[in-house]
């Protein structure tokens, strides 16, 4: 009779063995309906930040605008506040 191996992944006993396992990649750009879901807020409030220059920098591709992560979270960043003072963190 033959023992089992106890290695950690022996096929029988490792039920991830075989399968492929894909890793989510983060989003790293968000159109404004993605954006203004994430921060609760209206599309519209976005259109008008754009058009005020307010807001995050986005791009404009082929009369698409998309959001880079990397400055969603800049701008986010910049936004935290400490107190009611309205100093930055």
């Amino acid at each position: 009779m033959k023992s089992k191996s106890n290695h950690p992944l022996n096929a029988g006993d490792h039920p991830v063995v075989g399968k492929v396992q894909r890793v989510a990649t983060p989003k790293i750009r968000f159109n404004p309906a993605e954006l203004a879901s994430r921060w609760d807020m209206s599309v519209q409030t976005l259109e008008r930040w754009r058009v005020e220059g307010i807001g995050p920098c986005y791009l404009k591709l082929r009369g698409k605008i998309l959001y880079r992560l990397e400055d969603i979270e800049g701008f986010e960043l910049q936004s935290l506040r400490q107190g009611t003072d309205g100093g930055a963190a």
